[in-house]
């Protein structure tokens, strides 16, 4: 007889498999992963999978996960459906604490001794159903409470599958329901996009997604990264506002754990007691499926009294001396040298052919400034020379680049035929990109665009350089590889005047049949790209090239030679990297993103 789909999971899942799934379908599997935003969504996705996985495949699935918790949740779930389980040992690497390395080890040796079973049998095969065992005179009650206790986890197993696919078919009319108010904040006014005309819509093959964690818009006091998204106020108590958005509904929000008041639009607003001086303000929402946002800033309440001033007679006689000059938050001298820009080692790599496209935008004509742009592209380009060995020559370097110098080196529309394009050497060159500067959404359209420096942040429909003509021009770019690293974000934050970090979430392009390519970018779509102000360095692109001149220690596997991955992990590091300065510095979320090729070998050494 034929078994359901059901069953034939729950056998799966209770027998040991023999075949590890395709590389192809593994990496099918893997993009699927990583596409997603949040740790929770990026463990609902890997769960789905009806596969066999080798000892290699699951470390490389831990990888993804940043959470240290996810880790171990996605070794245990993926035990059963092992080919090569005595290597499981092996995971350990993937596990930071000695806690969770233990808590692995006795979960493995906990489970029973299972029927080998080929993966390869077609979907609808028949499972044989085995006989039940004649009972035997003495019962072992540790082996019942086990047998029970197995059954029990296929059931639950089974009724959460079961939960998926409805929540699968009612997502799409949460997510119309959704769109029905998100609305964009401008300042402290509140005004929908395009009168209400071009509200975004997902696109049909998100319905299927699983929700997105809450978004948090502030909108009192205000905001920008100019101020380092600090208010200040002299009131001993003061007004915080804001929007969440929610795919799913918000369930609530708290104000440095006072819970605020919340509206079925999503609005919020609760009063916050200020100390003299700096106060950290942090703000917690919860949708109804249980995930979380957060975000904080601070706010400094300065004192309303003046201190009193001390009149000093100078005598005539004597010349008046100009006191000296003091400056409360010390910034680098003229002369001042990042110290990824010190001693920078120089190895013997030589790659003749390789091609890079070096952008560096810091004077916008109609846009705030970006004041390190400029210094991460002269670093980038020395870096390419003195450790990947790229020719001088073959750096297509720009400073401050217009839109048409934009459509001159990747081409436009229909016309991918650039300067790229020409100068490269068809399959035998290496490319990389490298762009620092801004990014922002489409007002009407919601897509995303890099900004050239006389562009009109209002109108990048007509004077952005879209990101899905970037990727398609990319699709069609006859190079060995392509590694693009770009240190900007695509919310708006940076660029937009008067509108809080944020706001509005840019679509992403479509990278499929982007082959042999790696994709590093500063943050996620709805983050704001940080700046080094120490180092005189955008924050994503100081980690980058510090894990490039540190390669010995970015070498975790100790092979000589570098990888985009590794690079990634150094970069993205929850403690040492990118998320933990912007996180202690500025009360802010920042995650890098690495998508496509993760293998790719940079340098070696």
């Amino acid at each position: 007889m034929l078994t359901s789909p059901f069953f034939r999971l729950e056998s799966l899942a209770q027998k040991t498999c023999k075949v590890a799934m395709t590389q192809a379908s593994f990496d099918q599997y893997t993009t699927a992963i990583t596409s997603e935003s949040f740790s929770s969504t990026q463990m609902e996705v890997a769960k789905q999978a009806n596969k066999c996985f080798s000892t290699v495949q699951i470390k490389s699935v831990m990888d993804i996960f940043s959470f240290e918790n996810d880790k171990l949740t996605f070794a245990r779930w993926a035990h059963s459906r092992c080919v090569d389980k005595d290597n499981y040992f092996t995971l350990n690497a993937s596990l930071t604490y000695s806690s969770s390395k233990s808590d692995l080890t006795k979960f493995v040796n906990g489970q029973p001794v299972a029927e080998e079973t080929n993966e390869d049998l077609a979907a609808d095969q028949p499972v044989p159903v085995q006989q039940p065992k004649q009972p035997q005179p003495k019962v072992n009650p540790q082996n019942n409470w086990e047998k029970q206790n197995n059954e029990n986890m296929q059931n639950v197993e089974k009724e959460n599958q079961k939960a998926i696919n409805i929540y699968n078919e009612s997502f799409k009319l949460a997510q119309k329901q959704m769109d029905a108010f998100f609305v964009m904040t401008i300042g402290n006014e509140e005004n929908q996009i395009d009168n209400g005309k071009d509200v975004h819509k997902p696109n049909e093959d998100e319905t299927a997604l699983p929700a997105k964690a809450p978004r948090i818009v502030i909108t009192d006091p205000e905001l920008s990264q100019d101020n380092n998204f600090t208010a200040t106020v002299k009131t001993k108590k003061t007004k915080v506002s804001g929007i969440i958005s929610s795919t799913v509904g918000i369930y609530e929000v708290y104000i440095n754990e006072v819970e605020a008041v919340l509206n079925a639009k999503g609005e919020f607003f609760g009063d916050v007691f200020l100390a003299p001086g700096s106060n950290q303000v942090n703000i917690k929402a919860k949708d109804t499926k249980g995930q979380l946002a957060k975000i904080g800033f601070k706010i400094i309440r300065e004192s309303a009294l003046n201190p009193p001033v001390a009149v000093i007679e100078i005598p005539k006689e004597e010349p008046k001396k100009e006191a000296p000059k003091t400056n409360p938050t010390p910034t680098p001298s003229a002369d001042f040298v990042s110290e990824v820009d010190q001693n920078i080692p120089k190895l013997k790599n030589v790659n003749k052919d390789a091609i890079a496209v070096v952008i560096g935008n810091s004077k916008y004509s109609k846009a705030k400034p970006v004041d390190y742009a400029v210094n991460d592209a002269r670093s980038m380009k020395k870096y390419l020379v003195n450790l990947l060995g790229f020719k001088e020559g073959n750096i297509l370097y720009y400073e401050n680049a217009s839109l048409g110098d934009m459509n001159t080196v990747f081409g436009t529309k229909g016309n991918p035929r650039g300067k790229l394009f020409n100068t490269l050497k068809q399959g035998v060159s290496d490319v990389v990109i490298f762009y620092s500067g801004h990014g922002a959404p489409g007002l009407k359209d919601s897509k995303a665009y890099f900004v050239p420096v006389e562009s009109d942040p209002n109108y990048m429909e007509n004077s952005g350089y879209s990101l899905d003509v970037m990727y398609e021009n990319l699709k069609t770019l006859p190079a060995k590889s392509i590694t693009f690293f770009s240190d900007a974000c695509f919310s708006g934050a940076n660029v937009f005047e008067k509108i809080s970090p944020m706001v509005i979430r840019s679509k992403e392009p479509i990278k499929e049949g982007m082959k042999n390519t790696s994709l590093l970018n500063s943050c996620t779509g709805t983050e704001v790209s940080c700046w080094h102000n120490e180092e005189q360095h955008g924050l994503f692109t100081f980690y980058l090239l510090k894990a490039m001149k540190e390669y010995e220690t970015t070498d975790a596997n100790k092979d000589k030679q570098i990888s985009v991955d590794e690079i990634f992990k150094v970069v993205a590091d929850n403690n040492e990297g990118v998320p933990y300065y912007a996180r202690r510095q500025y009360g802010l979320s920042q995650t890098p993103v690495l998508q496509g090729s993760k293998s790719k070998i940079l340098f070696k050494y």
